[in-house]
């Protein structure tokens, strides 16, 4: 993942073509100032979700997507795709809420052959740069496209690029607004009613166990003070009241019935 950031930061100054030197009159010499400012700033408020969190099918080595806010504002969201033989990553910028310019790019990982020229795996150890693009837009139509090398891997084509980020937004805001109770439910509860009964919050999933069986698992949610659960099965949400929330007790209320949930954090044995 760094290095593909650090391929991104060359690429944007010199592979295709940036130059910080030119007069920034057209709209791609304005576009190239505003991703320039973006990529100086040091703090952004950073958003964070794992593949399993955004993902119907997560990939082989994973997935992660980040949004980087400031004052509210989302400035760039930056996915990474890890598979088998490789990753892709897609940095979308945006200023004043709109889409202004993506970089797509592919990496392999180093093949590693026997004197006869047969294959023999994979150095996951380094990589090599196969496909690389950048994105101008502009009043939400694509106005410019500088490429390199050949794709393979089936990244996004320039019309999905918007659609892909619409959809990605409300997770990411959700993520960042809600941050501080996320990072609080993560890990293991106990019944305070029934000890054989265990919920865990990993990521925006929530996994109940019995008696150390695994029973079911559901897509959480956490919004202004309640948490909303959906199983794969059910279209409609379960939705709780945190009542009480801290790093050793879990209180919810359950809706609309009102009945109470208690849990304590469970300890390492």
């Amino acid at each position: 993942m760094r290095q593909i950031l650090v391929l991104l930061a060359l690429a944007l100054s010199a592979n295709l073509g940036y130059s910080q030197s030119k007069a920034k009159s057209g709209p791609v010499d304005q576009i190239n100032a505003r991703l320039e400012w973006i990529n100086r700033q040091t703090d952004f408020v950073v958003a964070e979700l794992s593949g399993e969190d955004y993902l119907e099918n997560v990939p082989d080595q994973g997935a992660e997507l980040k949004g980087y806010y400031k004052n509210d504002s989302l400035f760039k969201v930056v996915e990474w795709i890890g598979l088998s033989y490789g990753a892709m990553t897609t940095t979308y910028y945006l200023w004043q809420d709109k889409l202004i310019f993506v970089y797509d790019a592919e990496q392999h990982y180093k093949q590693l052959m026997d004197s006869a020229g047969l294959f023999l795996g994979f150095d996951y150890a380094q990589t090599e740069l196969q496909y690389e693009a950048q994105h101008y837009f502009a009043g939400g139509k694509e106005i410019k496209k500088l490429e390199k090398g050949n794709r393979s891997m089936g990244l996004p084509q320039a019309q999905d690029f918007a659609s892909a980020l619409l959809s990605f937004r409300p997770l990411l805001k959700n993520k960042k607004n809600n941050q501080v109770e996320y990072n609080q439910i993560q890990g293991r509860w106990v019944s305070s009613m029934d000890t054989l009964n265990v919920i865990e919050f990993d990521g925006l999933r929530k996994i109940e166990y019995y008696d150390g069986e695994y029973m079911d698992h559901a897509q959480i949610k956490i919004e202004k003070g309640f948490l909303y659960c959906r199983t794969p099965a059910e279209k409609e949400e379960d939705k709780y009241k945190i009542v009480r929330l801290t790093d050793r007790d879990l209180v919810f209320s359950y809706l609309p019935t009102g009945r109470l949930l208690k849990y304590k954090r469970e300890t390492a044995k």
